[in-house]
Formats: C-alpha cells, structure tokens, sequence
C-alpha cells in the first residue's frame, strides 16, 4: 500500500531495538506540520523527543529507542530526515517473543475503517498479563501506557504538529487528525489479529 503524504506532512518511523530480535522494531505516525514555525528538522526532533518520553517511562530495560526517521514533503519535495537516539527503557524483566505487542488504536472521531488506524508497542513485559489465557494486560499498565500516549498527543498539539492518518494513494480524502489513542487491554499477536 502506498500512502499519499500531502505538502508539508512527514511520515514518523520510530525505531526500536529488542534484545535477541532480527531486527528492529518500527511504530509509525503520520505527523501535519503545516501550522509548525519550526524547521523540518526541529518538527522531527520534536516529535522523537515526545516519543522518547514515553519509550524511558515504559520501555523496557532489554530494549532500546534508537530514534526516528522520516519523509517530510515540502515545496522543493520529499526530504528524508533523522533523529538518532540512544535511550534505554525503565521496565526490567523478561519480555514476550517479538510477535506479541500492545495495541495502540489511533482515533479521528470520523466513522470508518479508512479514518483510524493503530500500532503496535513492541517487547511486552511477561509480568503484565493477567486473564485465564494470559492475554490481558493489566489494569494499572494500560493506564499508565495511555497516560504516556495522552501526554504524547498534547506535546505535539501544543507544538503545532498534529498526528493524522493518511490514505492511499488516489483517495481522496484529507489525512484525518488523531483526536486520541487508545490503549487496549487485549495483547495483540501476530496469529490473533484484532478487530475493533
């Protein structure tokens, strides 16, 4: 699938490393810029800080937030950019295989599969599951991760970039504006894919 990345938007990778994982982990967030006074570069700082904030708070101590890259459009055209970190997470103990993560929805307030979207939180701690199949999160771990993601979203409203979802390429909708995340308290696998 290939999405449209309208004039003065950017496409947000967040990478991560986990301990004995192939490779690395990737959330992704498409970011409006249009309204920012900053540079691109600044625009992406910012948003790699944000993200940083919540990856030390509740990372864990196996994984690492290596930064973000991203594609920013602008009038003379795409620009890639990076934002190299090197932060570790807070969380010790052993951590789920790399197929399992915690949901993230990502909410526009408009009706339809096209306008939300979601991500995947990589290297969930075994001790946070709870439930008879051991496929629930606990209570105080999803209010603290969605605590993390609010804080995340006001940071970057308060700098004038505001997390969207973009559509493919020939829609022709605007990208939407996240209005909110949503943490669910379902583990989400690779074999159990989730549909809410």
């Amino acid at each position: 699938m290939t999405i449209a990345i309208p004039l003065d938007h950017m496409q947000v990778a967040f990478h991560m490393s986990i301990q004995d994982a192939a490779g690395d982990a990737v959330c992704t967030l498409g970011v409006d810029c249009s309204a920012s006074a900053d540079t691109p570069q600044g625009d992406l700082d910012t948003v790699a800080d944000a993200w940083g904030v919540i990856f030390t708070a509740r990372g864990g101590s196996a994984q690492s937030y290596l930064g973000a890259t991203a594609i920013r459009t602008s009038a003379g055209g795409p620009q890639s950019l990076e934002s190299p970190r090197s932060l570790g997470g807070a969380i010790s103990g052993a951590i789920l295989p790399a197929n399992c993560a915690l949901l993230v929805q990502k909410l526009t307030g408009f009706a339809g599969k096209k306008n939300r979207g979601r991500l995947f939180w990589p290297g969930v701690q075994v001790g946070i599951l709870v439930g008879s199949g051991g496929n629930m999160v606990t209570p105080s771990v999803v209010g603290a991760f969605q605590s993390q993601f609010d804080t995340f979203l006001t940071t970057l409203v308060g700098a004038s970039l505001l997390p969207v979802i973009f559509h493919q390429t020939g829609v022709a909708d605007p990208p939407r504006v996240i209005t909110s995340f949503k943490v669910l308290e379902r583990l989400a696998t690779q074999r159990g894919r989730l549909r809410d």
